[in-house]
């Protein structure tokens, strides 16, 4: 079998929805997918949980990156499935999977609920687009932005990911959908645009990233 099917696993593929009206349908990619793992493990507050590139026989080689825990326990893999596999199988192109290994998912999972209350105050989305190397990770770009952005952004989801023109060659864009709150007052614009300009003089001396015009 190409893949293990006693593990938990997922399939992505189609056409997805623009973020907004403004922005046109596309093609589901490697980050709808892992976004769907880190959802699952969100769900059972797994953490500590690295994405780094891999190449198993049943994965395309440009897509495709290990899932593990931060003490190196491998939980599996996600990323876009070969295309001999999928002529194999009769599927289209374009397929992205992630199957994840259940005896270390569920050792590291913390299965009681446990209530959070909701949140008091409004969020503010700011997106953030930057060109950086095309060798940069993504997770380098979103670990600097929690740091640097601390307390008050919650979150940075990477929405999309570009390499052509008007990119210049060996860079790529990273598009950053970041959620700022806090949790003893509603947010001003001017804090949130003063951490929001922290956020990209930082991304900039620390990894070179440029702001995309």
């Amino acid at each position: 079998h190409a893949f293990d099917l006693d593990n938990v696993a997922g399939l992505v593929w189609g056409v997805r929805g623009g973020r907004s009206w403004t922005q046109k349908d596309a093609r589901v990619d490697f980050y709808d997918a892992k976004g769907a793992v880190e959802a699952l493990l969100h769900a059972l507050h797994v953490e500590g949980v690295g994405f780094t590139p891999a190449e198993p026989p049943a994965y395309h080689p440009r897509s495709c990156a290990q899932v593990a825990l931060a003490d190196g326990t491998v939980l599996g893999h996600v990323g876009e499935v070969h295309p001999r596999v999928t002529k194999a199988l009769g599927l289209p192109e374009g397929v992205f999977v992630f199957e994840l290994d259940t005896d270390p998912l569920y050792a590291a999972a913390r299965l009681v609920p446990q209530a959070e209350a909701l949140p008091k105050y409004p969020a503010v989305l700011r997106d953030l687009a930057v060109v950086v190397p095309v060798e940069l990770r993504n997770e380098e770009v979103r670990r600097v932005i929690l740091e640097v952005g601390a307390p008050l952004v919650e979150d940075a989801l990477v929405f999309d990911v570009y390499t052509g023109k008007p990119i210049p060659e060996g860079k790529k864009n990273l598009a950053y959908a970041l959620r700022y709150r806090s949790a003893e007052r509603t947010l001003t614009d001017v804090e949130v645009t003063t951490a929001h300009q922290r956020i990209i003089t930082e991304v900039n001396q620390r990894l070179g990233a440029a702001l995309r015009a």
